[in-house]
């Protein structure tokens, strides 16, 4: 892996945080957040405004691919492109559905490539599958 990325992905670990910008955190990354009532895998499949990540965990069974949106308290307000401990994660999938997970309670990082570059395939053929 790039040396850059590498010393990124040290220096966002080390951060003591509730949350992550997920445009701070790099492609390869695996981002598991643990809520009340599940573990969620995510990793990001393309950068930009609204990036979309790979998803499986909890209310996604099988491995999607969606357009993370932010982080809410429970109401209207969302705090864009934000991963937070103590709020909702919330993430547009295919269909028209929006999932919105139960309160993080524990959000960690892995710097896992190959697994994230394996769960981003999966969930492209999901996706493909269910649009078609």
């Amino acid at each position: 892996m790039d040396r850059k990325i590498t010393d990124l992905f040290a220096k966002i670990c080390q951060t003591k945080t509730n949350g992550y910008r997920l445009a701070d955190i790099p492609k390869g990354v695996l981002i598991k957040a643990l809520t009340a009532n599940a573990i969620y895998v995510l990793t990001k499949t393309a950068e930009g405004k609204n990036p979309t990540v790979a998803v499986s965990g909890g209310l996604v069974p099988k491995p999607l691919i969606g357009e993370f949106s932010g982080s809410t308290l429970g109401g209207h307000a969302i705090k864009v492109g934000w991963l937070g401990k103590e709020m909702y994660l919330e993430i547009y999938l295919v269909g028209g559905k929006i999932l919105t997970t139960s309160l993080v309670q524990k959000i960690t990082l892995e710097n896992s490539p190959h697994e994230a570059d394996a769960l981003i395939k999966l969930a492209e053929e999901n996706t493909r599958k269910k649009l078609s």
